[in-house]
């Protein structure tokens, strides 16, 4: 990619002061993603388990979190070096940059002004801040240091499975199953609001076979999933209902999306609605929780109807 796959805005530098124009640098993406030839990934399950037990090993004597801040492991700086050179053309850096400007960019992504969320464009404009490009690096830096993401993934994933991140970002479920777990052959959907990680996201699996994305624009919100024809075995949404435009409708709508029998693995933070959690995912929250407890069947997990604590991870099972 060059310079023509970008749009700024007026302003900054190409070091710690980057302002993406975002809604255009999408569009510019559009065109770029119906360019990209793409790749088998699935590996040997070998060699996946090779990776899995090394992982675990270093993670068991301490070590691969060191060697991960350090650069000694570094094959998520040098993705996230692609992008930021051949994407955002910014200028070159060392692992110790990053480290740098992950700590710049959020501050800046933590001077917020007073947010207005009164519909779907609004909601999404707040996402499109330029400071919010802090969320990629802390998206980068958090899968760096925690590369498997889930073991209710391996557990539950099976081969041929049509499976939904939704609100994904950086898709961490995918990354894991993407690293780790690509023996299963399943397709995946990415959905998400054009946001900063999603656009990082889009460009580092667009090569990816049996992946869609899903972008979702103030103007199919009420319908996100507009022109994706499929019912899904499993569905993720995390860290997600509390920054929903309307958590009640997007819980239905996936129940919907769902097959008889399927599998949701969500949570639900308990927030105080301020930053980029919205107003809605707070006042909408004992109803959406109600919803979830009518329709799933809690498998695993810190599930609970009180409204006053957060429901940590759970996996539920679709009974109607």
């Amino acid at each position: 990619m060059s310079k023509k796959y970008i749009s700024y805005l007026p302003g900054g530098n190409q070091f710690d002061d980057i302002r993406v124009n975002l809604p255009v640098s999408y569009k510019i993406q559009d065109d770029y993603l119906t360019t990209v030839l793409k790749k088998n990934i699935n590996s040997n399950i070998l060699y996946n388990f090779l990776k899995l037990a090394i992982l675990f090993s270093l993670k068991k004597i301490k070590l691969w979190e060191s060697l991960v801040q350090c650069g000694f492991i570094k094959g998520w700086f040098n993705e996230f070096y692609d992008y930021w050179v051949n994407v955002l053309n910014g200028r070159p850096i060392t692992v110790f940059d990053f480290h740098h400007l992950y700590f710049h960019y959020r501050r800046k992504n933590q001077e917020s002004s007073e947010m207005s969320w009164e519909n779907a464009k609004d909601h999404i404009h707040n996402w499109q801040n330029p400071n919010n490009i802090g969320l990629t690096f802390h998206y980068v830096a958090k899968y760096s240091r925690l590369p498997f993401r889930s073991k209710e993934l391996f557990k539950y994933i099976r081969k041929g499975q049509q499976i939904l991140e939704y609100g994904c970002a950086l898709a961490p479920m995918y990354r894991t199953y993407r690293e780790y777990l690509n023996h299963f052959k399943c397709s995946w959907v990415l959905a998400d609001i054009p946001n900063f990680p999603f656009h990082y996201a889009r460009y580092t699996y667009a090569k990816d076979a049996g992946v869609i994305f899903s972008t979702i624009t103030d103007e199919i919100m009420d319908d996100p999933l507009r022109g994706i024809d499929k019912k899904f075995d499993l569905i993720i949404i995390q860290e997600v209902f509390e920054h929903l435009h309307s958590p009640l409708h997007v819980a239905k709508y996936l129940n919907e999306r769902l097959r008889i029998g399927g599998l949701l693995f969500f949570d639900y933070v308990l927030s105080d609605a301020k930053g980029l959690d919205t107003p809605m995912g707070l006042a909408e929250r004992n109803e959406t929780l109600k919803h979830l407890n009518d329709h799933f069947q809690i498998l695993e997990g810190r599930f609970s109807m009180d409204i006053g604590q957060t429901v940590g991870f759970c996996v539920g099972k679709k009974i109607r």
